[in-house]
């Protein structure tokens, strides 16, 4: 398309160089595409003015009306299509703005509650990288469910430049976004691993057993696994392969499965490992990061369980209660035994009932405004 005079003097007037522009700015192609068509038919219309004018006097007077008609309509046209083109700019750049704010109160908010101040600087760190300048007077930390666990980046840009408004009195305009993030834990839970843990010692970074092979196992015939979705080998290795549909919560009794089910762990285990992209175990190192004493999953992967914590197995088929749940990275299977290094903290973003923020460091982030 042969870009006008008008339109390069636009795209000059807000310094971009319109052919790099317009690879980079697609949206503003249409923009521009809206003004050639304008100037187009404007010309056309100019022509047939020209033309009636030119008429014999005794037509002049049966096509002034139309001139004026026409001219009218030009100014009309102006005014639509320079309110198109200033509204569809500020849009885009608000929905840029927008998506900046979001990813900054995502960021800050996987610091709360315990940190409010790190959460503030986290947020204002991630939208600085992305071009846009905000500080602490823009970042609010308020209560949802419990004390500081909710986040929100309040962003400005301020003084865009108009294309057309200008005509109206109107050079800039203020374009603003607003993004809340709360964080809680699941008050039930899906998607859990068929196994038990029964320590009430689960330190960050130790790699602790789930599923035994052989005595001493937590009861006597029991070695860890559990029936979320009902007994069964075949149950159970779907269990593990995809996580247990059965929704969860603290304080639910759940049925040991019990034997040593070697198969079932074996198979189920290793084909959901052999789900992600790479086919092969992860080190725990190369899924998390360290920042002090805590760890943090840095990535989804198949690897990454939650499972419950339970009380005690005891003999044969007795009952075990809920009492929370606890996240791990599988670090270790061979045969009937799973071993996994717990983790601190682990974020999830998905359609969970959210609660409080529960001490075991399940936690879930979600945008809300």
């Amino acid at each position: 398309m042969r870009l006008n005079l008008l339109t390069q003097k636009i795209c000059y007037n807000y310094q971009y160089n319109y052919k790099k522009y317009l690879y980079k700015k697609i949206d503003f192609l249409l923009y521009i595409y809206i003004i050639n068509i304008f100037i187009y038919k404007k010309n056309q219309m100019l022509s047939k003015i020209k033309k009636i004018l030119l008429q014999p006097a005794r037509l002049k007077s049966e096509n002034g009306a139309v001139a004026i008609i026409v001219s009218i309509a030009i100014a009309t046209l102006i005014g639509v299509i320079a309110y198109v083109i200033d509204t569809g700019w500020l849009y885009e750049n608000r929905r840029d703005l927008q998506s900046v704010a979001d990813a900054s109160a995502l960021a800050g908010v996987q610091e709360l509650p315990e940190n409010p101040g790190l959460a503030t600087q986290k947020a204002i760190e991630y939208a600085n990288q992305n071009n846009l300048s905000i500080n602490a007077s823009d970042v609010t930390i308020s209560n949802t469910f419990v004390n500081n666990d909710t986040i929100t980046v309040r962003a400005v840009r301020e003084d865009m430049p108009m294309f057309f408004a200008g005509i109206f009195g109107q050079n800039t305009a203020d374009v603003g976004a607003v993004a809340t993030a709360t964080i809680g834990s699941p008050s039930k839970v899906t998607g859990i691993i068929p196994w038990g843990f029964v320590s009430n010692d689960y330190t960050p970074g130790v790699e602790y057993t789930l599923k035994y092979g052989s005595p001493p196992e937590p009861g006597p015939g029991n070695f860890g696994a559990l029936a979320v979705d009902g007994s069964g080998a075949t149950v159970y290795r779907n269990s593990i392969i995809n996580g247990a549909t059965t929704p969860l919560s603290a304080g639910m009794w759940l049925d040991p499965e019990t034997g040593n089910m070697t198969g079932p762990t074996r198979h189920g285990t290793n084909d959901r490992i052999s789900n992600q992209q790479n086919y092969i175990m992860d080190s725990f190192e190369a899924l998390t990061e360290q920042v002090g004493s805590v760890y943090k999953l840095t990535r989804d992967d198949s690897q990454f369980i939650v499972v419950p914590w339970v009380t005690s197995f005891g003999n044969g088929n007795q009952p075990v209660q809920i009492l929370g749940f606890l996240q791990f990275v599988i670090t270790y299977s061979q045969g009937s035994v799973v071993k996994a290094t717990f983790i601190d903290k682990a974020i999830l973003q998905n359609n969970y009932e959210m609660g409080g923020v529960d001490s075991s460091g399940l936690r879930v982030i979600r945008l809300v405004k």
